[in-house]
């Protein structure tokens, strides 16, 4: 009997460790990728031909893996960048308009969709109905990284906007085992700097502490952009500050320690998720926000309890955030499933303050 079960115990063992080690199957079809300088186009299809053009130049470009390919940007008058990508049964077409230069823009940061996929798609038809040019998700987007079934959920979802404008994202701890993060979209930590805003995208579940790559990165763009950006954005997973349940975790500690650094360099406003609500702060200047209410079941917040910052808002609701970017401010308004504004404030800019 003993000899059995220890059989059995290492039989599952084994289906664990498979399932880690797999990558998901999923159709996600074409999705285009931007950071830094690079733009990329990603698919799931198996690809006889691919071109890139912009406007109706054609593009130079590279092939980073079996599905990823590096598209050059350059500087040429066309902000549209097409793909004609062909397979077996016909041709598939992509575009892609990215203008980094208009003042105004409009984008979408929402997360923590996993969960409920009814509510995932009502809340993203509404964002749709907004017409931002970009969208942001601060992870969380399944429950399991390795399910195929989540990922796919999660694609059929946003898939039909991504094939036509940029979603961003930042990893969160439900998508690990990261396999399939890591292959299909972004890197850990990235930056974009587009429109007069400096968006820093960080991975809270990697050390950020004094000395570690991460902290190095984040410090060498603040110092980089002080003079020049508009506005200074950090996206991550986990919240700086939060009176949700969340606020005893080890992460969320350790965070505090960024808090005199993004003081001291002005920053407008750090987006984090994780705990499932909204939540505004302010801390020496700076505007922390956070946005969980993509999907996933609500929390409590504890209003009662101090949380190291000044609250503003706090409300347990499934929501996303539109902020509207112009030279002056930002101006931001929290929007639940039906569409309705719930919330407003606005952030002035760095340059005119």
């Amino acid at each position: 009997m003993e000899r059995l079960i220890a059989i059995g115990t290492l039989i599952l063992v084994l289906v664990v460790i498979a399932s880690l080690l797999a990558t998901p199957t999923v159709d996600y079809q074409g999705i285009w990728l931007h950071y830094g300088d690079q733009l990329i186009f990603t698919t799931s299809y198996q690809l006889e031909d691919i071109h890139f053009y912009r406007g109706e130049t054609p593009c130079q470009f590279e092939k980073v893996s079996s599905n990823r390919w590096k598209i050059e940007m350059g500087e040429t008058v066309s902000n549209m960048f097409k793909c004609e990508a062909r397979f077996r049964n016909g041709i598939v077409r992509y575009t892609l308009e990215l203008d980094l230069q208009k003042d105004n823009v409009r984008f979408v940061v929402y997360g923590d969709s996993r969960h409920n996929r009814k509510i995932h798609e009502r809340i993203f038809k509404k964002i749709v109905e907004f017409e931002p040019d970009f969208v942001v998700h601060l992870g969380d987007m399944v429950d399991y990284g390795n399910s195929s079934e989540n990922w796919q959920d999660f694609f059929d979802v946003v898939g039909k906007y991504w094939s036509k404008h940029i979603v961003y994202t930042v990893k969160g701890n439900h998508e690990f085992p990261f396999r399939f993060y890591n292959d299909v979209l972004y890197p850990s930590y990235y930056f974009v700097y587009r429109n007069g805003m400096l968006m820093i995208f960080l991975d809270s579940i990697s050390s950020i502490s004094s000395g570690s790559p991460q902290r190095k990165f984040l410090e060498s763009l603040l110092e980089k952009y002080d003079d020049v950006a508009e506005y200074i954005m950090i996206f991550m997973h986990h919240p700086v500050f939060t009176v949700g349940p969340h606020r005893k975790d080890r992460i969320v500690k350790e965070l505090k320690e960024l808090v005199p650094l993004l003081a001291r360099y002005r920053v407008s406003v750090v987006f984090g998720a994780h705990d499932h609500a909204f939540q505004h702060f302010m801390k020496d200047g700076v505007n922390y926000v956070v946005t969980a209410g993509g999907g996933a079941y609500l929390y409590t917040l504890r209003k009662d309890i101090e949380s190291g910052a000044k609250m503003l808002k706090g409300l347990s609701t499934h929501h996303f955030l539109i902020v509207d970017k112009t030279s002056f401010s930002l101006y931001l308004a929290l929007v639940n499933e039906e569409g309705k504004k719930l919330y407003e404030f606005s952030i002035p800019s760095r340059l005119k303050r």
